[in-house]
């Protein structure tokens, strides 16, 4: 994982920084808990733009990860910092090789080699199947909550917690919890 200072990188509104390991087979575990830690320390530094995690294909043990930031220069600094070099020195143990560490720009990037691409369809079922749950439960607690606190009786305070409530459970909670549970069928043809 070489310095990017020699990497000439026109400018874009985010710049993707592609990081591909071949993992360990008994330490994805672990490869997880590097992962949050180092996209937290990474979200702190100026510029971040965001990240994309993506699962590994079929039969591989390749996991990419996206770290985006708004210039080269905030992309470098990242890239220089010591806690860069700290997590990269830790993932070493974790992983067999590092396949792919590089900045693209344009078009290349969506043609990233063994990436699962999720079917939209299936994306349509899960998100469905975890969204009008609530959707029939949520208005029910919410009325009910409103008669125990009477400034919760305003429709425009009720549709504002409805929809975070609606939106925060998917993301938070059981779309999470769900994809786990139907992962082998989620993931299958992909």
């Amino acid at each position: 994982m070489g310095a990017l200072s020699n990497i000439a990188v026109e400018s874009q509104k985010s710049l993707p920084f592609i990081i591909t390991y071949t993992v360990k087979c008994d330490e994805e575990e672990e490869y997880e808990h590097w992962l949050r830690q180092m996209l937290e320390a990474v979200s702190r530094f100026p510029g971040y733009v965001g990240s994309e995690i993506f699962q590994p294909a079929q039969h591989t043990e390749k996991r990419t990860t996206v770290v985006r930031f708004d210039s080269n220069e905030h992309l470098n600094a990242w890239v220089q910092s010591d806690v860069h070099k700290t997590f990269v020195e830790r993932v070493k143990e974790l992983v067999q090789k590092v396949d792919m560490h590089e900045i693209m720009v344009g078009i290349d990037f969506s043609f990233i080699p063994e990436i699962r691409r999720l079917k939209p369809w299936k994306q349509f079922l899960i998100t469905l199947s975890a969204v009008y749950p609530l959707s029939l439960v949520i208005p029910i607690v919410v009325s009910r909550f409103s008669n125990i606190v009477p400034l919760m009786s305003n429709r425009w305070i009720q549709g504002v917690l409805r929809a975070t409530i609606l939106v925060a459970v998917p993301v938070f909670l059981s779309t999470p919890l769900y994809t786990r549970l139907v992962r082998r069928w989620l993931y299958k043809d992909t």
